[in-house]
């Protein structure tokens, strides 16, 4: 639980976990893929990686998690140790104060291991850096020794995979993020999805639910599992005192509403909200947002920066240096590839070689699962689309990014606290990993009252754009 969620928890709709409903959710908690309701791009991507690494004798590359909580990333950790036949091995962020703590933990890991680190972005630094050479080399580095006298030793750890959870991915530091091969985002449940959750979870309650009762339930529950499993609680009492102990809708309804909560998910505490800003601020708006932007380099003081001798600025690189680089990395993994499929991985990998050697590991996966093992354009396409990679390295955030200002803001101006807001992200990860990109290949422009979708945004999603739509930035744009 974040420090931020705290305040939260004792709402009956917080999609933060009390302590007295863990042994409830572990009793429900799906335990194989073909248990766990949807999510399914991020579960057929993650089932295609399982069954690469068991054809390997690997363990699975290390897994990202990341969306609001309540949404099944401690499940999805739990599943995918179950299906590597290996050991969960769970903690959280703030539970590691110290690097001797992380030691203890890595050095018991045995191969192919679980290791499960929710909240990762409160690890504290000095323990985050003792990470990097587990994730890259399954090895730790300690000192030992003090002064002249100190020296390093390195230790060979277990092969094993590290799932790491976060609802604030924003807050990971740069060389955190980029040692994960595995990037999924938890998107909210729709009804039909957790209509399904709630009928399951009844039945191993051995509680009867009727379908009109768990849509009731699932229409509630803010396209949340966590919650809407904890009104099939309270629903639950409410029927065995006031009903016969089945849930039918109106029993539901009955419930919730004795609860608080309405037919759009909303309690008390929401309503409030919504009654502060229409009673008295007339509907808003209620404050304003500044968002500033600077780029590092000058971030540095002046008597740092002017006693270096040599500075070189590294600039995105071009498909034909992609396409060559993915060529040497595939042939150092032993995984054959023509040059179309290079050229595809280099198309979408955003002009970045780090990101190119993540696209081809998964689409090594996806071409032993699905193909010969042979990666050729046709696989290639196959798999990044499956992704949610598109043809201009752009996945399924940046495309919410993109469909928010041009559907909810008719192509802006719209400061990125109005964008994270319509699609429930947090504005720091919108601003670190979505929009220096889309600025880059200028499908966004910054304009001095917010941000602006132009002509090739609106191309590129399928839409007409506007007269008044901007076109790429020129030089002194």
């Amino acid at each position: 639980m974040s420090a931020a969620a705290a305040p939260d928890e004792g709402r009956i709709l917080s999609r933060v976990a009390a302590p007295e409903e863990a042994q409830f959710e572990r009793q429900l908690r799906p335990r194989t893929f073909e248990e766990y309701v949807g999510q399914e791009q991020a579960v057929a991507s993650l089932r295609v990686s399982v069954e690469a690494a068991k054809l390997r004798g690997e363990c699975v590359d290390h897994v990202l998690l990341y969306g609001p909580p309540g949404l099944g990333k401690t499940t999805l950790a739990g599943i995918l140790a179950n299906e590597m036949a290996s050991n969960l091995v769970p903690t959280s962020g703030p539970a590691i104060e110290r690097g001797a703590e992380l030691m203890g933990i890595l050095t018991n890991l045995v191969a192919r291991d679980v290791l499960f680190i929710d909240e990762v972005h409160r690890l504290p630094r000095v323990v985050e850096e003792l990470l990097y050479p587990a994730m890259e080399d399954f090895a730790v580095n300690f000192v030992i020794d003090k002064g002249m006298h100190a020296r390093t030793l390195k230790y060979a750890l277990h092969p094993f995979t590290l799932v790491a959870a976060t609802t604030r991915p924003g807050m990971l530091s740069a060389p955190l993020r980029e040692r994960f091969g595995i990037f999924h985002h938890l998107d909210f449940y729709s009804e039909a999805e957790l209509t399904r959750i709630v009928t399951r979870s009844a039945a191993i309650l051995e509680t009867p639910i009727d379908a009109p009762g768990a849509c009731e339930l699932a229409r509630r529950a803010r396209g949340t599992p966590r919650i809407v499993n904890r009104l099939l609680r309270r629903v639950r009492d409410y029927a065995q005192v006031k009903g016969q102990g089945r849930i039918v809708e109106a029993i539901a309804r009955q419930a919730l509403d004795s609860e608080g909560v309405d037919a759009r998910g909303l309690d008390r505490l929401d309503r409030r909200f919504l009654g502060a800003i229409v009673d008295q601020y007339g509907g808003g708006p209620v404050g304003i947002t500044l968002v500033a932007a600077t780029t590092r380099p000058g971030m540095l003081s002046a008597p740092l920066r002017e006693r270096f001798g040599i500075f070189h600025h590294l600039d995105f690189y071009s498909e034909a240096e992609l396409t060559r680089i993915v060529t040497r990395s595939a042939a150092i993994l032993e995984t054959p590839i023509d040059a179309p499929g290079a050229c595809e991985l280099a198309r979408r990998a955003r002009g970045t070689p780090r990101i190119v050697n993540r696209l081809l590991r998964r689409v090594r996966d996806y071409a032993q699962v699905k193909g010969q093992g042979r990666i050729v354009e046709a696989i290639a396409r196959q798999a990044l689309d499956s992704e949610g990679v598109d043809a201009r390295g752009l996945d399924r955030l940046d495309r919410r990014f993109l469909g928010a200002i041009v559907d909810q803001y008719g192509g802006g101006p719209v400061g990125i606290e109005a964008v994270a807001a319509t699609i429930n992200d947090d504005a720091d990860t919108l601003a670190e990993m979505v929009e220096p990109y889309l600025l880059k290949i200028g499908f966004v422009v910054r304009a001095p009252n917010g941000r602006r979708a132009t002509r090739e945004a609106y191309q590129h999603l399928g839409k007409q754009p506007p007269a008044g739509a901007p076109g790429q930035p020129g030089l002194f744009e």
